[in-house]
């Protein structure tokens, strides 16, 4: 049996097949004339009569644009399941099953991959297996002439991703940007970054990146500024970096320089094998942690906060980042804003701090040496999309102003205040030119408490003996305790952290400013 449809001004003559008559516009499936009537009808607002093809002359059936829709062959669940152990064996599948494989559609059901093979019989597209070196198959659709063409001259090839839209992209980034674009386009991420001017990072950049933290002491805030915000790209694997502090590489410019004695693979300096001469990404698991880093020469740059740039991305917040493994290749691209705020503070030689608000923020989340000064330089920066304190990792120094559902502040958020109060000391005196010192009523709130914290806040009232304040700088008898009380703010940090990530979920993924 065969019907004449007329849907917006264009006529098909569609005949029965064994499922039924497939729709031209939709390529679903109706199993008699009636229901094929009402869709037609009531869907796509056409008309539909039933005819007897024989008594057709050829000029009626000539007025018809299309051919009879004939509805490709089910794959049967057997043949899929025989497909799949074939790709496994690394044999060539038969030519349904290639375009299938093609379309990533091996687990879809049969109405799926039958509208599939439909569409692509309709385009004229034809599959081709590519074999690469390591064994591993791909299947590909393509026009007849670019298959036969393939399949003749086999070619060594290069796989680019077209660009999106060429005019916005300028010419000397064209064809080294064009897959961050792509996997930047088909990310929830895509509405924050679209917009956004990113660079691959350069001779100048690289130079800005190595300045001697002896001779350029501004260089902590600079180069923290440079890399804020930007993405690494290792195939097609990238990570938008939300938040980053610098380190010093030897210890008279920074007392947590990076240890060197367990062996190169341990550090993080660049390699003569890296993709840039003097700036490298490395993944170094130290304290428990797996930590993502970038090195300079002159100093390492520690991601403390991140997002994948992914259909679904992840979000690590903390000094573990478990979501991007880094290689030699790995590539860096620099956010032009943070490029252009990086060159003035380059420029100041008294710079002390990235920005004038949120400047506990910016201390970074140690746990030791609290009796140098430059433990509390601020040079901890956030990238432009997560600016503001709630979008911030906690630290010993920030826990104070973490919001939880507790009716009383707990005995870690008050140990964290001393941390807030001493830091906030260190600032405050170095800028009026006179030694930090704690009040010993810093102290207070943990009277008559009891607890592992409460016993080390009671250890630290007892160096003052008679006096009402002790020195902070080079008292190494409080550091030993002050590091016993950061040790146990992991935990309450690491559950505040938690919350940073909800946070976070919302402003970058699910777009909730």
């Amino acid at each position: 049996m065969e019907v004449l449809i007329r849907i917006k001004e264009v006529k098909h003559a569609i005949k029965r097949e064994q499922r039924g008559f497939a729709c031209p516009v939709c390529l679903k499936t109706l199993k008699t004339t009636s229901t094929f009537k009402i869709h037609v009808n009531d869907l796509h607002e056409g008309t539909m009569q039933i005819f007897n093809a024989k008594s057709l002359n050829v000029k009626r059936k000539s007025e018809f644009s299309s051919p009879t829709l004939k509805l490709p062959k089910v794959c049967s669940k057997d043949e899929i399941k025989t497909a799949i152990d074939t790709l496994k064996e690394n044999d060539i599948l038969t030519n349904d099953l290639a375009t299938i494989a093609a379309m990533s559609a091996m687990g879809s059901d049969t109405i799926d991959q039958q509208r599939l093979l439909l569409m692509t019989e309709m385009m004229n597209a034809h599959p081709i297996a590519l074999t690469s070196t390591d064994k591993r198959q791909y299947y590909l659709l393509g026009s007849s002439s670019t298959i036969k063409e393939l399949a003749s001259s086999q070619p060594s090839v290069n796989f680019i991703i077209p660009l999106l839209q060429q005019n916005t992209i300028t010419e000397n980034v064209i064809g080294k940007k064009n897959l961050l674009d792509y996997i930047i386009s088909n990310s929830p991420l895509s509405r924050l970054l679209k917009n956004e001017i990113y660079w691959e990072i350069n001779q100048e950049t690289l130079e800005m990146a190595n300045h001697d933290w002896r001779t350029n002491p501004q260089s902590r805030y600079g180069v923290s500024q440079l890399f804020a915000g930007c993405i690494l790209l290792d195939g097609t694997n990238a990570l938008l970096v939300n938040c980053i502090e610098t380190y010093g590489r030897k210890k008279d410019v920074d007392p947590h320089a990076e240890r060197y004695s367990k062996g190169e693979q341990y550090n993080s300096l660049p390699a003569c094998d890296d993709i840039y001469e003097s700036v490298c990404t490395r993944s170094i698991y130290n304290d428990e942690s797996n930590k993502l880093i970038i090195g300079t020469f002159s100093c390492n740059m520690l991601i403390t906060s991140s997002c994948t740039i992914e259909e679904n991305p992840k979000i690590s917040v903390g000094p573990s980042t478990n979501s991007f493994q880094p290689s030699k290749q790995t590539r860096i691209y620099l956010h032009e804003k943070s490029i252009k705020k990086a060159r003035l503070l380059l420029k100041e030689d008294k710079c002390d701090r990235l920005y004038t608000y949120d400047l506990l923020e910016q201390v970074k989340q140690i746990r030791s040496k609290f009796y140098r000064t430059e433990t509390y330089s601020r040079c901890r920066c956030s990238s432009e999309y997560t600016k503001g304190h709630i979008y911030q990792p906690y630290t010993v120094f920030t826990l104070f102003f973490y919001d939880s559902n507790q009716t009383e502040d707990s005995a870690a958020k008050r140990a964290s205040e001393i941390f807030n109060r001493i830091a906030t000391e260190v600032h405050t005196s170095t800028k009026h030119d006179r030694r930090p010192v704690l009040n010993k009523n810093t102290l207070e709130w943990f009277i008559g408490k009891s607890g592992d914290i409460a016993d080390i806040v009671n250890c630290i009232a007892r160096l003052f003996e008679t006096s009402d304040e002790i020195e902070i700088i080079g008292n190494m008898k409080l550091d030993e305790q002050l590091k016993l009380l950061a040790k146990l703010c992991s935990t309450p940090i690491k559950t505040a952290n938690d919350t940073v990530i909800g946070r976070l979920v919302q402003k970058l993924i699910l777009n909730c400013d």
